[in-house]
């Protein structure tokens, strides 16, 4: 004779033990409050945004920005860099475009459509970062509101 399946009413349901309770609060992550010192590896423009972003977070909005994420904030800022001085090479050669003739032309034209690959490649990169980090209006919307004070949202709400 096979054994008989119980109705659900009948199964009784233990929980977890005091020591498996205390096993996974052991491996719970622990978050801790954002450090605001600087990278060493940062400097100028990246530097600069480093600032800006650590005085938007010392604000308390944005409450879910730990430790574990300074990394990401350090890619967010190197990728900022990078665009912002590919944007001032791209203008620089497009200088040199207006006079250029024959083959000087072509290796500037060239020379810009490399400039201005790398520069949308690192400007994906730091709109990935904001959005990971919750500084985009449509991150802001899945984080939810209830994670940020509701007074003045639209003074100093991001980068974006």
């Amino acid at each position: 004779m096979a054994n008989k399946i119980k109705p659900a009413s009948e199964v009784s349901h233990k929980g977890y033990t005091k020591k498996q309770k205390e096993r996974r609060a052991e491996n719970e992550p622990k978050y801790t409050g954002l450090d605001t010192a600087p990278p060493g590896e940062l400097y100028g423009v990246a530097l600069e945004h480093w600032h800006e972003m650590m005085t938007l977070f010392k604000e308390g909005r944005k409450t879910y920005v730990f430790n574990a994420d300074r990394r990401m904030i350090q890619t967010a800022c190197e990728s900022w860099a990078e665009k912002t001085y590919y944007d001032v090479e791209i203008e620089n050669v497009r200088g040199l475009i207006r006079t250029a003739t024959g083959l000087e032309l072509k290796n500037l034209l060239a020379q810009e459509k490399q400039y201005c690959g790398i520069r949308e490649k690192a400007k994906a990169n730091f709109i990935s970062a904001y959005d990971k980090l919750g500084l985009t209006p449509t991150s802001r919307a899945r984080i939810g509101k209830n994670n940020m004070d509701n007074e003045d949202d639209d003074e100093n709400s991001g980068f974006f």
